[in-house]
């Protein structure tokens, strides 16, 4: 059955993993950052994919941590940070078959 993007009700016990507690792109908490300006762009996306609401969040997460400087771009310096790599040949290839833009980042 196919779910909807709205909001889960929330819940106190409820978790979606680590929280994120710095703020996000213009001083924005992530969380409100992903309602109001991920969700509206990205919604159609999500729903092809079958996203629940949470299941992007906590996608929109993991992309946040690793986006250390809050640019709305993962570089390949940031990805080799966060996997704690050293650069290499291969670590860059890789990140160039997800750089699906070739700008870098």
């Amino acid at each position: 059955s196919h779910q909807t993007l709205s909001p889960p009700p929330p819940h106190p016990t409820q978790t979606m993993g680590a929280q994120v507690s710095r703020r996000y792109k213009y001083g924005i908490r992530p969380k409100k950052y992903f309602r109001t300006k991920i969700m509206p762009q990205m919604k159609e996306t999500f729903g092809i994919l079958d996203f629940t609401y949470v299941h992007a969040y906590q996608l929109f997460k993991a992309f946040i941590e690793i986006d250390f400087d809050n640019s709305g771009e993962i570089t390949v310096e940031e990805f080799h940070k966060f996997l704690g790599l050293k650069a290499s040949r291969f670590s860059e290839r890789i990140f160039g078959i997800l750089d699906l833009d070739e700008s870098g980042s």
